[in-house]
């Protein structure tokens, strides 16, 4: 999944009383990473600070898109190593290589991507890549030429549906096992927010404090701004209501993370075609136009929001309540929103 672009309003706060901060607020942006825009916002005492900081930043978030980007390879493989981009794993499982031996990095992924799938009950499948590469290619080419614009034929994707069976896959000692040589991986639900949260991480275990990254959606705050928190507007999926924001959070800690139907999308006869596909219609659904999840970990609040967002209300909201360190918020296509019970303790007051 590759979530809607969050705005965020982010408030100069002041030093506590009798304090003095030195630190300034400082903005960057990259814009080659996971298709999307990336922001950091952070408070340093020096722009040489924060631009080292940003460097690294910058840095991790280039291996992680290389890592996990299944259209591209980045290098050549040496013979016997250990893979260390997807594509490349993708591509030894369709030659018929059962066992492939991946990077600490790709194997860590795979397997926070198997509990993901176990926590949202199934709705979050890192092993649809058969089923996903015929929407990507569809959209693609509709991007190229809007009037040919089409649909995958329903007999291609119930053919792909065959081999997105995630009890194929076994991670053990640095190696993946994969039984299905049809079966692909596509970890779009999952890669920016499990990015975004190693690097805040990073962050952390070196000191670094009153940072905000946002990857295209996926905001992971580490730690608060000095004298206060961070204040996220959620968007309108209404784009067209002079109200800007269906709600704003006061977080200092944590994640937000926002999968919506309202900018990714590509148009047939008339009607939108937006990129989240429920694993059971093998379609995009209309349930909502945005589900926003506040977490504890981005890469869990990443596969939550694609999970809810495939989810009737009720099972969602029943998924919500049951799940530690996950809350949402859903708006719904008539505007209506919805949240769950520990969402209003995230509201700005």
């Amino acid at each position: 999944m590759v979530t809607v672009l969050l705005s965020l309003l982010l408030l100069l706060p002041l030093a506590g009383c009798g304090e003095t901060d030195r630190r300034q607020k400082f903005v960057a942006y990259e814009y080659r990473y996971f298709d999307t825009v990336t922001q950091v916002v952070g408070y340093a005492e020096t722009k040489e600070e924060f631009d080292a900081v940003c460097a690294t930043v910058f840095a991790r978030l280039e291996s992680y898109h290389k890592a996990f980007d299944i259209y591209y390879s980045y290098s050549t493989p040496a013979e016997g190593a250990p893979l260390s981009g997807l594509r490349d794993v993708n591509r030894a499982i369709a030659r018929g290589q059962t066992t492939v031996a991946v990077s600490d990095t790709l194997y860590d992924l795979l397997e926070f991507s198997l509990r993901m799938h176990e926590a949202t009950s199934g709705r979050t499948n890192v092993a649809m890549g058969a089923v996903l590469k015929l929407w990507h290619d569809c959209r693609a080419d509709a991007e190229s030429d809007p009037l040919s614009a089409r649909l995958p034929r329903r007999e291609a994707l119930l053919a792909a549906a065959q081999h997105v069976d995630i009890g194929c896959v076994t991670l053990k000692d640095g190696t993946v096992t994969v039984t299905d040589p049809a079966l692909s991986f596509d970890v779009g639900a999952i890669a920016k927010g499990y990015a975004a949260e190693r690097i805040a991480e990073e962050l952390e275990d070196a000191g670094i404090t009153g940072y905000l990254l946002n990857l295209g959606g996926n905001v992971r705050a580490v730690g608060a701004p000095p004298g206060g928190t961070w204040t996220v507007g959620i968007e309108n999926p209404d784009q067209a209501s002079e109200q800007a924001y269906v709600a704003y959070l006061s977080i200092s800690d944590g994640a937000v993370v926002i999968s919506g139907s309202y900018q990714r999308y590509y148009v047939v006869d008339g009607k939108r075609y937006h990129h989240i596909i429920d694993p059971d219609t093998l379609m995009p659904e209309d349930r909502y136009r945005s589900v926003a999840v506040v977490a504890e970990d981005s890469g869990m609040g990443d596969a939550f929001s694609t999970a809810l967002f495939n989810l009737d209300l009720s099972a969602g909201m029943a998924l919500v309540e049951q799940t530690p360190g996950i809350e949402a918020f859903w708006v719904l296509p008539d505007g209506t929103t919805h949240q769950s019970s520990g969402f209003e303790d995230f509201v700005k007051k």
